[in-house]
């Protein structure tokens, strides 16, 4: 009897179908796991939405800074969770990332920030310096002009924000200046 045949067929047949012992795929144990499914799959809503507001609100706005903390760290936490959902790209099982996400996030951790606080408190009181009046208050074509203008030339504001607020604002406004720069379309 000749064993050649039935041998080539048994690995032919292993492998094909696999010996058992093989983990399940990346989208298999993704789904696995119903908690962090569950979550990847519902954030989309909350991501789309705030992404709305923020291309109805520009950023420093009344509207944007008075958006609950509470909401804003919740969000950041979400943000950070996300990061863990899988792309579509990468296991071939789930949503892709959504462009929404980093914008969103990026806006939100600026929320967060020494520099928004700043912005904050000014909004309801006197301010010193013109520059940064404008910069806090001024959302017509003309301070958007002026916004993107005044960061070019950031040395008087970040002495205003010094003036105002305090180092950390300082140096936060300093940190986000290539994002504000885009926020306003400079």
């Amino acid at each position: 009897m000749n064993v050649l045949p039935l041998l080539s067929l048994l690995l032919v047949f292993c492998f094909v179908n696999g010996n058992g012992t093989e983990k399940p795929g990346a989208c298999e144990r993704f789904k696995l796991v119903e908690d962090m499914y569950a979550f990847c799959t519902g954030v989309e809503s909350m991501f789309i939405e705030y992404s709305t507001f923020f291309d109805k609100n520009m950023f420093g706005t009344k509207e944007t800074l008075n958006l609950d903390i509470s909401d804003v760290e919740h969000t950041l936490k979400t943000c950070d969770r996300y990061t863990r959902c899988p792309a579509m790209n990468r296991v071939n099982c789930f949503l892709p990332k959504m462009p929404q996400v980093g914008h969103v996030c990026k806006k939100m951790m600026l929320l967060k920030s020494p520099y928004a606080n700043c912005l904050r408190k000014l909004q309801n009181q006197t301010i010193q310096s013109p520059d940064l009046e404008s910069l806090v208050n001024d959302f017509t074509n003309y301070g958007i002009t002026k916004k993107c203008l005044d960061l070019k030339e950031r040395s008087t504001l970040m002495e205003a924000i010094l003036q105002e607020c305090d180092k950390e604002a300082q140096q936060s406004f300093k940190y986000n200046i290539v994002d504000l720069k885009s926020y306003y379309d400079c």
